[in-house]
């Protein structure tokens, strides 16, 4: 017998500590990457939102009058999937690499807060004429992703 304080623990019950960590960090990786997943998948919605509001809201010149906009995600186009979500949009929304364009919309990056508000970095590009970038503020309310905040973030005139 030794003199330590602190009692030895049987291999079953090292065993079981063992398994039972292995279990608790294998259950919170999967809930993690469940949530994740779940959260971004949410992201058409929310970029749609703030694409909508840019079509409403922006201080482009020819807005109005634009023959056509297009869009950029992340310096790539949208697939076709996400540009249905306007069809039928007057002017009509083309991707950004297939077209000229005198009105170019853009989303860049975004990020989560921490009490599931999404803030995106999005602005447009009118030709010949002026730009925008901003930091939008999105929540979702029953369901739909809504523009609750802008903050200007660059403006020039060309």
């Amino acid at each position: 017998m030794t003199d330590s304080p602190i009692p030895s623990q049987s291999p079953r019950r090292k065993w079981l500590r063992t398994i039972s960590i292995v279990l608790l960090v294998a259950v919170g990786g999967w809930m993690y990457h469940d949530w994740h997943a779940q959260r971004d998948a949410q992201l058409p919605d929310a970029f749609e939102a703030v694409f909508r509001h840019m079509f409403a809201n922006s201080t482009a010149f020819t807005r109005e009058s634009a023959e056509n906009y297009v869009l950029e995600v992340q310096g790539e186009d949208p697939g076709p999937e996400f540009l249905n979500r306007f069809a039928g949009h007057s002017p009509p929304i083309f991707p950004a690499s297939e077209t000229g364009f005198e009105l170019s919309f853009h989303i860049g990056e975004y990020s989560w807060t921490f009490d599931g508000a999404l803030d995106v970095e999005a602005g447009y590009f009118q030709l010949g004429q002026n730009e925008e970038q901003g930091r939008y503020t999105l929540v979702q309310r029953d369901g739909r992703w809504l523009v609750t905040d802008y903050e200007l973030i660059g403006y020039a005139i060309q």
